[in-house]
């Protein structure tokens, strides 16, 4: 767990250290001959920015109890350069998992946080140009916490569950044992309907 702590202030103070960078065109200061007409034209240049990301869609578990899910994550991240960036972002709500055995359904709450590393892959391909859609390739690590499991404990109490239950969270069990850790990698594709 120290590790982990000690990874994601590394990260922080990573990702606060450099919002001081200059902007400029290209890495050369006020000459923008590097740049492409179109994006000239434009306004745009492959300058460091920061963004915001509102996020909703379905997730589910692959278990049993095979339910979908909605989800909503809300993100903060910087791209130091057109092609590497970072991002900090959280998301959650409810899930709904079950017992085949029994036929039972049970929901709980969740929230996982995440800190990404983004490579702009269009950006990679097609250097120092507007590009409408761009790719980006997404890696990283973070910490999950559940609660309020409340049917879960119902079911396991009073029905003959036949899966096993032995390391499921639910009565005496600390708020350390809630705490899971996780990796991820995706495919992000952002479309800009705007130049800024």
């Amino acid at each position: 767990m120290r590790i982990i702590k000690s990874l994601f202030a590394l990260v922080a103070c990573g990702f606060f250290s450099t919002s001081v960078m200059a902007q400029d065109c290209c890495g050369k200061g006020a000459d923008c001959s590097c740049c492409n007409k179109e994006a000239i034209e434009l306004g745009y240049y492959p300058q460091p920015y920061g963004f915001v990301q509102v996020q909703g869609g379905v997730n589910t578990i692959f278990s049993p109890g095979k339910q979908f899910n909605p989800t909503f994550s809300l993100g903060a991240g910087y791209m130091f350069t057109p092609v590497v960036g970072l991002r900090i972002q959280a998301n959650g709500y409810e899930a709904k998992n079950g017992f085949r055995s029994v036929g039972d359904k049970y929901t709980l709450k969740y929230i996982n946080s995440n800190a990404d590393v983004m490579v702009n892959l269009t950006n990679l391909i097609k250097k120092n140009t507007y590009n409408k859609l761009n790719a980006y390739l997404v890696a990283g690590l973070g910490l999950a916490y559940a609660w309020d499991n409340k049917q879960f404990n119902n079911i396991v109490a009073t029905k003959p569950v036949a899966e096993d239950v032995t390391n499921a969270w639910g009565e005496g069990k600390t708020h350390k044992d809630l705490l899971s850790h996780n990796i991820r990698a995706g495919l992000l594709l952002d479309y800009n309907i705007a130049k800024n």
